[in-house]
């Protein structure tokens, strides 16, 4: 993580349904990102959560409660926080 973000410091970090089997190693990383560079990914229609058939938008607050879980803050702070990273990412009006 820290290797990319030396060599890439405008680089985004996205994490989907992955990270609820991330270790302990990719959980500090996850931790070392800024805040200003995550984005959260449904990874639709694959990678759903436990007890869905297929992934889907609607699941983004499942990731964001694990994030939030590794990272010590709330869901609702990771989905602001991503939703205003996407939008400067993307150049869209939050």
């Amino acid at each position: 993580m820290r290797e990319w973000q030396d060599s890439y410091c405008n680089a985004y970090f996205g994490f989907g349904m992955g990270v609820r089997s991330f270790n302990s190693e990719q959980k500090d990383a996850l931790r070392s990102v800024p805040p200003y560079r995550i984005l959260l990914e449904s990874d639709a229609p694959y990678f759903p959560p436990p007890n869905a058939r297929h992934g889907h938008p609607h699941y983004l607050y499942e990731v964001a409660k694990v994030v939030g879980t590794v990272r010590a803050a709330s869901p609702r702070e990771i989905v602001r926080v991503a939703h205003l990273n996407g939008s400067r990412l993307y150049g869209v009006n939050p």
